[in-house]
């Protein structure tokens, strides 16, 4: 949403990035966006904007729509890693890195959603 929104959409960014973070175990979503063509502060505000118009879509969404989403989630969450790099992606930055040793993590995160 994020990329699309500002590289494709509106194409004022030469550099856009999203991703998933943590800081001594708070998590969030760090957004990146470099523009030659706006000042920083109007980039600080179009992101503001663009986050307050998504928390309202997030709001807004119908039953059908949420259900949606849930499923694709908890597909996603329940799945196991695809890959060797996926497996050590779960343990060494949600774990390792957080110094959080919960490395049942994604079978409570399991347990959870289909409990």
């Amino acid at each position: 949403m994020f990329y699309k929104e500002f590289r494709t959409d509106k194409q004022i960014a030469d550099v856009v990035i999203a991703y998933k973070a943590s800081y001594q175990g708070v998590r969030g979503f760090n957004f990146v966006l470099q523009s030659s063509q706006k000042e920083p502060s109007d980039v600080s505000s179009m992101i503001d904007n663009w986050l307050v118009s998504v928390e309202k879509q997030l709001e807004n969404l119908n039953d059908i729509e949420f259900n949606a989403i849930s499923k694709a989630t908890e597909k996603a969450i329940c799945s196991k890693p695809k890959s060797l790099e996926n497996q050590s992606e779960i343990f060494f930055l949600k774990d390792i890195v957080t110094h959080q040793y919960i490395f049942d993590r994604i079978e409570r995160y399991r347990e959870e959603i289909q409990g």
